[in-house]
């Protein structure tokens, strides 16, 4: 019998009702396993996201198949359970393979063997992803508008704590730690104080605050009253007043900012990127495998010249000039095949299609446990009127009932109405990928370099007039015209000595380095 390894997985934001649970999960593995013969010599279960790998029981997954070499299976329910990360999926399928091990999900079959196949599992690790990123963006919106009510809804900053308004509704409201904090703007505004002084006076006094954390409470405007609301989108950054009682007053605040800027803070600026070499960083030497940098040599008639080179002896250089339109070229070639394009859309709305109605279903029934909820709410409240419990028990299940209330709603706000919305944000990024050539040839120098860190996962190497990369890039030879140049290129051997000399040339003579 096949020996197989078994992996479950829910996060602390899945629900059992949607068939999530680990005991669900397991059941359903154990019998699929007993079903065809397959001897499972191996449970791990997870309660961690799956947008990185790194959790712990997946890491003590793959040492057990590291030690236990009879181990050819690792099956999971299904895809989004083995991860919701389409990049980091691919790479860990790749890792996977080169151990001989396949991963697969029992109710989302993919057979390898297929090359179309391969298309399905991208629409797989594709949705999950999307969700989340929808799921990150309802929230996002949900605490902008919370913002602007003028209610704070994270972490409370040191001095205050969450509470419940009369509408029962959270607000943040000021705690034992309050004056401390107006202490320490009071001591900071005189001017007397350098904002490290003032930091330990005040721990001795009981704030237990770092340097970091110092920085941010003397600049930020909650304790004046106040909330900054970030840039988002085409939104431009506000200052709304905010409904929490306000720790010092708006001129104590304004009086401390303006003692920050006498003082001034010496900020290190950013590190300009030279737009002769777009590639530096992305580059390999064919020669001894190290990164090429990139700057420019005094020609023997006083002329510069770009190039990408190797150091510590190593003879390798290439013209900026041709790397830079080699590469230019390449992404142009990087067409998105029609019929896969045609073919990416139909799967994606089919796979979809089954969620929005996945959708709905889950909707009924959080709308169905928010209705008991409200109704439970009703029936304290009439216990309450006919003295069935007393004040203290009424309001200890009201606050209790309240936020259930809360979470349901925030879940059910959280969930697709079935409408399709990311439909028009896939095909916006299926036109992107058919011109990325033109989008490359225009985009700024760090816009390009954002282009190529997505698109490539491993550094290139140029060598016989075009670009290869170590290892061999699947998902851009399925997708895209030119992916098949993308194959494994065997790294020279080197000799172990090294011409350090070679580092210095001599004068009007290339190449002269001037980074």
């Amino acid at each position: 019998m096949e020996e197989v390894v078994i992996y479950t997985r829910v996060s602390t934001d899945e629900q059992a009702d949607k068939g999530y649970s680990l005991r669900d999960q397991t059941a359903r593995l154990k019998n699929y396993c007993a079903l065809y013969d397959l001897t499972v010599v191996g449970h791990f279960q997870d309660d961690f996201s799956a947008k990185t790998f790194e959790r712990p029981e997946f890491i003590k997954l793959l040492n057990f198949i590291k030690e236990k070499k009879s181990v050819r299976k690792i099956l999971f329910l299904k895809w989004d359970r083995f991860s919701r990360n389409l990049n980091d999926a691919m790479n860990m399928l790749v890792k996977l393979r080169k151990m001989n091990v396949e991963a697969n999900a029992i109710e989302q079959i993919i057979d390898f063997s297929i090359p179309e196949q391969k298309m399905m599992l991208a629409i797989y690790l594709t949705a999950p992803e999307i969700e989340n990123t929808r799921r990150a963006m309802n929230t996002t919106q949900g605490m902008r508008r919370a913002k602007k009510e003028g209610r704070w809804v994270s972490t409370p900053p040191l001095g205050y704590s969450f509470s419940r308004d009369e509408k029962n509704k959270p607000i943040i409201i000021q705690n034992a730690k309050a004056p401390l904090v107006r202490e320490t703007f009071e001591l900071y505004a005189t001017g007397l104080y350098h904002i490290e002084e003032v930091r330990k006076i005040m721990n001795k006094k009981g704030l237990n605050c770092g340097r970091n954390n110092m920085w941010l409470i003397l600049r930020n405007p909650i304790y004046s009253g106040m909330i900054l609301i970030k840039a988002y989108m085409k939104e431009p950054e506000e200052i709304i007043k905010g409904l929490h009682e306000p720790i010092v007053s708006e001129e104590l605040f304004i009086k401390a900012q303006q003692m920050h800027l006498q003082r001034g803070k010496i900020k290190s600026k950013p590190k300009k990127v030279n737009e002769t070499f777009p590639l530096r960083g992305y580059l390999i030497c064919p020669r001894c495998g190290r990164n090429l940098s990139g700057s420019h040599s005094v020609g023997k008639v006083g002329g510069r010249y770009a190039y990408y080179h190797c150091m510590l002896g190593c003879k390798e250089r290439q013209k900026a000039e041709v790397l830079n339109q080699n590469i230019t070229n390449l992404m142009k070639e990087l067409q998105l095949k029609p019929e896969i394009k045609d073919l990416f859309l139909f799967l994606f709305e089919k796979q979809f299609a089954q969620q929005s109605q996945n959708s709905v279903t889950d909707r009924k029934l959080l709308q169905q446990k928010l209705n008991q909820a409200k109704s439970t709410l009703e029936k304290i409240d009439a216990k309450y009127l006919h003295d069935d419990i007393d004040k203290v028990s009424y309001n200890r299940l009201i606050l209790k009932q309240n936020q259930i209330i809360e979470e349901l709603q925030i879940e059910l706000s959280n969930i697709s109405t079935g409408k399709f919305p990311a439909k028009k944000d896939f095909e916006k990024g299926l036109h992107t990928l058919s011109s990325l050539g033109t989008l490359y040839e225009n985009a700024t120098v760090e816009q390009k370099r954002f282009l190529l860190s997505s698109i490539f996962t491993e550094k290139l190497i140029f060598e016989e007039n075009s670009f290869r990369t170590p290892e061999p890039n699947e998902l851009i030879g399925l997708l895209f015209n030119a992916g098949a140049g993308f194959q494994r290129c065997k790294r020279k051997k080197t000799g172990q000595k090294t011409d350090l000399s070679l580092r210095v040339a001599r004068r009007g003579i290339e190449p002269l380095f001037h980074p």
